[in-house]
Formats: C-alpha cells, structure tokens, sequence
C-alpha cells in the first residue's frame, strides 16, 4: 500500500480573516463549523489547489495553543494552473510573496505568507 499525505491542518489566529483570504486565493467557498468544543475550522474544497475527487482533504483551523508560524513545514498546493494570477490575488488578498516565482524541472514553484502568517507553498506544472 502506497503511503500519501491525506490530511493537513493550517493554523489560524483569526479563522475568519484566513477563510476571506484562502477563498479570494483559490476562489472557492469554504465550509466554516465547530469541530468540537475547543476548535474551529474550515475545510479545504476540492480544487482550492488540492487534488480534485479528495473532499476535503485539509482544512484551516483556529484552537488554543495551535500558532501560525513562517517557522514550520511548508504545504504546497499542486497543480495551479496559473500561478502568475494566482500570486496576484494572494497579494490583492492581503497576502505577502515570499519567494517569487521560478523553474524547477517541468514547471515552477512559489512560496507566499498567507494572512496569518505561514509560508504555503504553489505549484504550477507545465501543460
């Protein structure tokens, strides 16, 4: 059986703030609801830079003790299919490019600091 990454949580300190950025980035609606008496999320839709058919598969998250960070380790949303204008938004949202834009292999790479803080990661391979 193939190991694979099936689930990500992204912290927030203000989960309203991060739901308007993320849904301006990838321009998909995101479902708010209490996962519990102590944390609130937002799922990820499938195609907000996540594969398709995955639902969800990740999910924004403000709880105690869970702290937005440039520090950490670095989700990269793959495929997006133009990275150019999806960076712009990220921008236009409120948000900070951290490493522009470059060439890896058969496509390119960028990280950008997102509304609360942490570095997230885009793909863009070539068609």
């Amino acid at each position: 059986m193939a190991s694979k990454i099936n689930w990500f949580e992204i912290p927030a300190a203000n989960l309203e703030r991060a739901v308007k950025f993320y849904s301006a980035v990838f321009q998909k609606e995101m479902k708010v609801f209490p996962a519990d008496e102590s944390r609130t999320l937002a799922l990820m839709p499938p195609g907000a830079g996540v594969e398709e058919g995955i639902d969800p598969c990740g999910s924004i998250l403000q709880t105690a003790g869970f702290e937005p960070s440039a520090k950490g380790p670095v989700i990269y949303f793959d495929p997006v299919d133009d990275l150019d204008q999806l960076l712009r938004r990220v921008e236009e949202a409120g948000g900070k490019i951290v490493f522009p834009k470059f060439r890896i292999g058969h496509g390119y790479l960028a990280t950008f600091a997102d509304s609360e803080g942490n570095t997230i990661g885009v793909l863009e391979w070539d068609k």
